[in-house]
């Protein structure tokens, strides 16, 4: 009888769970290959991204149209047309639509502008510069937009230009794509396009999927604080991690080999932070200046306008996360903005338009403006504020 009854508490749970979220379970990925730009999203696609209570997004419903943008359908004939691209800070499923940097823009400028304007989210998760101007280019045609945003990380975008593999530099200097076949990783492959085969029964019960959220927070809510000793040690070690992964990459680059490390699994530039001038930081602002020189000369070439949005590091701004601010203070070239100028010095001597939202962010409270607990997204607040800094832009500088 106990057994009976447990069962059907089990069986009328799992039913109220599949209503409640249903699109939670461990289904096939949201995202997919692409021979260009190496991964995307699939259009159409309905997702339950569940994250920790400590940053409030703990069962975020999220989808894509049928263009595969992240978002409702496209308008038909808008005003302004903006397209948006970047990477999980832009695409941000662990924010609600209402939320996302994307939707604040549209309502922001329509606010101000008195028009229709539709903004297009077409960022996608582990995106660096290089592949949203690829994605650019196959999409300027299709969809037309007025203006064009490039946001850019400046965390990991310099270090993705190394790690992607799409491109690289001439010896004149120019921009040239790589010749290596384009394809995913054994690692990519796992988590992009699981084995049906190799995934427990159990796992796509919901019951299963719940009690796992609830174990990660319960984790983080009563993780032991470490003693000041030991959080020396551990950013110690993640730096040194940050130093080694980064000379690897490096070193892939400069010997003109194919692409080795994942799109998926990126890190802080610690080079480009700390020691501008080394040869490994020289070749990722070499390739970013190119890259945004390019998407600037495309934009053009379709009469739109182009402009870049800098993000700065959760790293450099708050405590956040560890190691940051404080810990790399003990390498003399650090600079906390070292890695927003960088961005901001290509585009003003490439005369591209940009937001560097560095010293916005300092101004106002930025520990509110990053989520916590190991994850270096912006916030809500933190797209917030950035929306109503590049509405400003958008509104002083086109209009």
């Amino acid at each position: 009888m106990i057994v009976a009854i447990a069962l059907a508490v089990v069986i009328l749970s799992e039913g109220f769970l599949r209503l409640l979220f249903p699109h939670a379970g461990p289904a096939a990925s949201a995202y997919e290959f692409h021979p260009d730009y190496l991964m995307t999203l699939k259009p159409g696609v309905e997702k339950t991204f569940f994250g920790l209570l400590a940053n409030g997004n703990t069962a975020i419903r999220w989808q894509t149209n049928a263009r595969g943008f992240r978002g409702a359908p496209l308008e038909e004939n808008p005003d302004l047309k903006i397209m948006v691209y970047g990477d999980s800070n832009v695409q941000a499923r662990f924010s609600s639509l209402k939320d996302t940097f994307s939707h604040r823009l549209e309502t922001a400028l329509e606010s101000r502008l008195g028009t229709n304007v539709d903004v297009i989210n077409a960022g996608v998760i582990g995106f660096g510069p290089d592949q949203s101007l690829l994605k650019f280019r196959k999409e300027a045609d299709v969809y037309r937009p007025n203006i064009v945003i490039f946001h850019v990380f400046a965390d990991n975008d310099f270090g993705d230009l190394l790690r992607n593999r799409l491109f690289e530099l001439a010896p004149d200097g120019k921009l040239v794509e790589t010749p290596h076949e384009r394809k995913l990783l054994e690692e990519e492959k796992a988590r992009l396009t699981p084995d049906a085969n190799a995934v427990s029964p159990w796992s796509s019960l919901y019951l299963v999927q719940m009690a796992r959220n609830f174990k990660k927070n319960l984790t983080w809510f009563f993780a032991k604080s470490d003693s000041d000793r030991e959080k020396r040690d551990k950013s110690d070690e993640i730096l040194r991690y940050f130093a080694e992964k980064g000379a690897a990459e490096y070193a892939v680059y400069r010997d003109r080999k194919p692409r080795r490390f994942s799109l998926l699994a990126d890190q802080y530039d610690l080079d480009v932070a700390t020691d501008i001038e080394s040869e490994s930081a020289r070749a990722k602002i070499a390739l970013m200046d190119r890259v945004l020189r390019q998407a600037r000369d495309f934009a053009a070439s379709r009469n739109t306008k182009f402009l870049v949005l800098i993000q700065p590091s959760s790293r450099d701004l708050t405590e956040n996360l560890s190691p940051n601010y404080r810990d790399l203070a003990k390498f003399s070239g650090y600079g906390r903005n070292n890695l927003s100028s960088a961005v901001d010095k290509i585009c003003r001597r490439a005369g591209i338009g940009r937001i560097n939202l560095f010293d916005i962010f300092m101004k106002n409270d930025p520990q509110t403006l990053y989520f916590k607990k190991a994850d270096g997204h912006w916030s809500d607040a933190g797209q917030a504020l950035a929306a109503e800094a590049t509405a400003d832009y958008v509104q002083r500088e086109f209009f």
